[in-house]
């Protein structure tokens, strides 16, 4: 499970390369125990590019402040 939250929220989450089509404050789950690429995106900010494993029966809650863009 993966409990993504950003400041400010309603970034759009990209999950694997794919938009989930959800915004931050989000709680994904029933997702297989691997690594995922997460993408943040909203205007007036510079996109973010992470990374995290999702392990068995484990909530991973992700919290990034986005930095505005120039």
């Amino acid at each position: 499970t993966l409990d993504i939250n950003s400041k400010p929220t309603g970034a759009r989450i990209f999950l694997d390369g794919i938009d989930t089509g959800d915004t931050t404050k989000t709680i994904f789950e029933g997702l297989l125990p691997r690594t995922y690429t997460i993408k943040l995106t909203k205007a007036s900010y510079k996109d973010t590019l992470f990374s995290t494993t999702v392990d068995a029966n484990q909530i991973r809650p992700i919290y990034v402040i986005l930095k505005s863009s120039p």
